[in-house]
């Protein structure tokens, strides 16, 4: 109505002054989105402008889901003005779950609305909301501009790493026509986590994971039986937010890891600089990492692609190229049977050293024996 008061020539500002107050109002924000209810507001009405200011109410999204609001003010500076510019901002609390219905609302997905099952999630926001429109007869949803910023607190999130519950977060708020992005830290395995999400106006969200990864973190991964490692592992991981059963790209810092025993020969000290970088599926029931890149500079280096059991134990392995010692030139296929690995080696130049105090390794095997061990060129 006030979009279309007036006369035809506008009215001088003091030329008018309503002031009134209004008690378990109901005010329609955005065409198609659930309503402000039980709103306890003052306002003013002037010749050209028009200012409300609500001490409570709330957003309420059925099914016991609610947000509250506070501070809430809408203002018309000059509702003469086709279309004429209006704002409304609020404070906004409530739980992680009503803020992820809200926004999955189909008045919001015109200018960004962003689907995120929230289902394993738990959380409270205290936030902003903001919106700005242009306010006529026939006005468009998509002339409204939304956006809601805040922090999230006590967040927590179930099987954000294969099992593993991602908790005691905080995390940053942000949800606009560009989409959402939501970023802060918590506990992950027992140790401290950042956690990254972007979600585009269309298409799925994707999470960015920062953790470490110990002896005693494995163990709750599931990978206690992952042989010859030791030591921690920083882990970087980019995947589709909250699907454990999509691929994920990995990348892990192997600097403080030793490694001895993985494949026979294949030796790293812990403190020698290493990176692994490897897409991982996990949606067959066992592990699979392909693309897998391995460097150790001045010392081994792999590519190919793993298959683990579930449990973490190896399986076989398909490397299209494996250095254990410089100027190292082969091919390995590796299986695991009942009598233990099976290696197929091929290539023009092997130092079969590495491979052979692999397997001849024990108290019994040093000094002289050991110093038999040849080169070979295949």
């Amino acid at each position: 109505a006030l979009a279309t008061f007036g006369t035809p020539a506008p009215l001088p500002e003091e030329s008018m002054r309503i002031d009134f107050a209004v008690t378990n109002a109901a005010f329609v924000w955005l065409n198609g989105a659930p309503p402000l209810v039980g709103l306890d507001a003052t306002g003013r009405v002037t010749g050209r402008a028009a200012n409300v200011t609500a001490t409570r109410g709330g957003i309420d999204l059925g099914g016991g889901k609610r947000l509250a609001l506070a501070d809430g003010v809408f203002a018309m500076p000059d509702f003469h003005r086709k279309p004429a510019p209006a704002s409304l901002t609020a404070r906004v609390t409530g739980s992680l779950e009503s803020v992820g219905d809200l926004l999955d609302r189909e008045a919001l997905k015109a200018f960004g609305g962003a689907h995120i099952d929230t289902a394993s999630m738990k959380g409270q926001l205290d936030g902003k909301l903001s919106v700005d429109m242009r306010i006529q007869k026939g006005s468009r949803t998509n002339d409204a501009v939304v956006r809601v910023a805040g922090a999230v607190n006590a967040f927590s999130i179930d099987k954000l790493v294969g099992k593993e519950r991602f908790e005691q977060g905080s995390l940053n708020l942000t949800f606009d026509a560009q989409g959402l992005k939501a970023s802060g830290q918590g506990r992950l395995f027992g140790g401290p986590a950042t956690l990254d999400i972007r979600k585009p106006p269309t298409g799925v969200a994707d999470a960015v994971i920062q953790f470490s990864l110990d002896d005693q973190a494995r163990a709750r991964m599931g990978l206690a039986s992952a042989p010859g490692l030791s030591g921690p592992i920083g882990a970087r991981i980019n995947a589709p937010f909250a699907r454990d059963d999509a691929p994920a790209r990995v990348e892990l810092d192997l600097t403080r890891v030793a490694i001895d025993g993985f494949l026979p020969g294949f030796v790293k000290p812990a403190g020698r600089p290493a990176r692994a970088t490897f897409s991982i599926d996990r949606s067959d029931g066992a592990i699979a990492v392909d693309d897998l890149v391995f460097d150790a500079p001045g010392g081994p280096a792999m590519r190919g692609a793993l298959k683990l059991e579930a449990s973490g134990a190896f399986r076989s392995a398909r490397l299209a190229q494996l250095r254990l010692s410089p100027g190292d030139d082969m091919k390995v296929d590796a299986d695991s049977t009942r009598e233990g690995v099976k290696l197929v080696v091929r290539g023009q130049t092997i130092d079969a050293r590495p491979f052979l105090r692999g397997f001849m390794r024990s108290d019994s095997v040093v000094g002289p024996r050991e110093a038999e061990i040849g080169r070979a060129h295949v």
